[in-house]
């Protein structure tokens, strides 16, 4: 389905990904129907790949990528748990306040795209010219960030 039930009508959806220790989008995947659930758009855009190929041993030495993700990714599939790190009452208070202001972060920079106008009135020029403009704002946000705006107004 098309139509987002967040939004009430018609709808592309993204899944953009930050790096953890700085401002910096790693991962753009979509267009994607407004109806689909984020752990659908994880399987078909690509970021499954990348994760599995980071988590790997070189060496001995095991290599762990894992993405901050909310409670929407309560995954049943065994070894796509081992993929994401999501909120757990058993974290320490400092893990919980790490992954707490990493999500925060990503909601921060999500706001930040939607300041843009072109993003939130109807686009007339079909689904798949979305992405580019769409891609246009994320470099525009990603550019802000490089030059000094901070990701945390301060």
């Amino acid at each position: 389905a098309v139509c987002s039930r967040k939004m009430k009508h018609a709808a592309a959806k993204y899944e953009v990904v930050l790096a953890v220790h700085r401002a910096k989008v790693v991962h753009i995947a979509g267009p994607f129907k407004g109806g689909m659930h984020d752990l659908e758009m994880f399987w078909q855009g690509g970021l499954k790949e990348k994760l599995t190929l980071l988590n790997r041993t070189i060496g001995g030495l095991r290599q762990v990528a894992l993405c901050l993700a909310d409670r929407g990714y309560n995954l049943k599939i065994e070894d796509e748990k081992y993929l994401f790190s999501l909120p757990n009452g058993f974290d320490s208070k400092e893990l919980n306040n790490f992954k707490s202001r990493g999500r925060l972060r990503h909601e921060t920079f999500n706001a930040r795209l939607k300041n843009f106008r072109c993003l939130s009135d109807t686009f007339w020029h079909g689904f798949d010219k979305h992405k580019f403009e769409f891609e246009a704002v994320v470099v525009i946000v990603q550019y802000q960030m490089d030059n000094g705006s901070p990701i945390f107004a301060v």
